[in-house]
C-alpha cells in the first residue's frame, strides 16, 4: 500500500506547460486513466499523478489530521509490552519515551515552517499564479492496488488562495481539495 497524491486540472489548462512547472518543484502531471474518476470529475477536469518518484508516502499533507489519528491508547500499549514479558521498569521507560515523543510539537497549522509543507504552497501558488489555470485540485489517496481501481471522492472542498497554507496540513484522504486563484 502507498499514498499517491493525485490532481486534477480543467481539461482546457495547457497541461504540457504545466507539467513543466510541476518538475520545478519535482511534481509532474502524469494523466492516469481512471474511469471511475472520470466519471466523478465530469467532463471539464482530467485526473494526474504529481509524483514524481516511486510513491507519495511520507508525505507532510494531512500531517495534522495524521498526528491525531495516530493518538496513543496507552493502557492497550502497556497491555502489549507487559504480555511480551517485558519488565515493570522496562514497559514504565518505553512508555515515558513513547510520551515524550508524542509532546513534541505538533505539524504547524500552516504550511510555514515544515519545508514540505511549504514546497507544497509555493507549487499552488505557482499553477495557480501562472496563467495557465485558474484552478487545481489535489487529492491523497491510499492505494492497495492498481491506480486505475475504482474509488469513490469523498467530497469536494473548495479553497481560496489565502487558505492554502492552512488547509495542507488538514486535508483528508480521499476528498478533493480544489484552489482557486485569487
Amino acid at each position: 500500500m502507498c499514498i499517491f497524491i493525485a490532481a486534477c486540472l480543467p481539461k482546457s489548462a495547457d497541461h504540457v506547460a504545466l507539467d513543466g512547472l510541476a518538475r520545478a518543484y519535482q511534481r509532474r502531471f502524469r494523466p492516469q486513466d481512471n474511469e471511475s474518476i472520470e466519471k466523478q470529475l465530469g467532463p471539464v477536469f482530467s485526473w494526474f499523478l504529481t509524483t514524481h518518484g516511486h510513491c507519495d508516502c511520507g508525505t507532510s499533507l494531512g500531517g495534522a489530521r495524521d498526528r491525531e489519528a495516530r493518538a496513543k491508547d496507552w493502557v492497550a500499549v502497556e497491555q502489549k509490552l507487559v504480555k511480551r514479558g517485558w519488565s515493570r521498569a522496562k514497559v514504565e521507560r518505553t512508555l515515558a519515551q513513547m510520551h515524550e515523543q508524542e509532546e513534541r510539537p505538533a505539524p504547524s497549522s500552516t504550511a510555514t515552517g515544515n519545508p514540505d509543507l511549504e514546497r507544497w504552497r509555493e507549487f499552488i501558488e505557482a499553477v495557480l499564479e501562472s496563467g495557465l489555470t485558474h484552478e487545481i485540485g489535489l487529492l491523497i489517496r491510499m492505494y492497495s492496488g492498481s491506480q486505475a481501481a475504482a474509488f469513490d471522492i469523498r467530497e469536494r472542498r473548495a479553497v481560496k488562495f489565502a487558505e492554502i497554507a492552512t488547509t495542507l496540513p488538514l486535508m483528508e484522504e480521499d476528498v478533493l481539495y480544489v484552489f482557486k486563484a485569487r
